[in-house]
């Protein structure tokens, strides 16, 4: 059984790039301009930024069954540590690549949706 576990959260830097894409493409409803949110994530101690190191650029190597380079470097950046990755990507979360915490499924479990349900996040303070 997956546990919806409270740990203290990294952030993949591919996951900062992947961010600033969607917003640009207007695919990504923020609550503030992107400057802004970079600016607030550079400021918390609510998490950290992992680079993507030699070690981790090595590892995406071993990943090839992701056809996303964008997914295998964020599945590198965690597996490298040995640290979970939270994702509602079922295609990462099926792999076995990487330990994951179905994100999806733990809204799904803490609201009592259906299985089939969408989950929203609501917008939570970084500080």
């Amino acid at each position: 059984m997956q546990q919806c576990a409270e740990e203290s959260p990294s952030l993949s830097a591919m996951s900062l790039l992947e961010i600033a894409g969607l917003a640009v493409a207007g695919k990504l409803r923020m609550h503030s301009s992107l400057q802004d949110f970079f600016q607030e994530l550079r400021t918390t101690e609510a998490f950290q930024v992992i680079p993507i190191d030699f070690d981790v650029a090595e590892d995406t190597t071993a990943l090839l069954t992701l056809r996303d380079p964008a997914d295998r470097v964020i599945v590198a950046t965690a597996r490298v540590p040995n640290l979970r990755l939270v994702t509602s990507d079922q295609r990462i979360i099926e792999s076995n690549l990487v330990l994951t915490i179905d994100i999806a499924e733990c809204c799904r479990r803490r609201t009592g949706a259906r299985r089939d349900a969408r989950c929203h996040f609501p917008p939570t303070p970084l500080r």
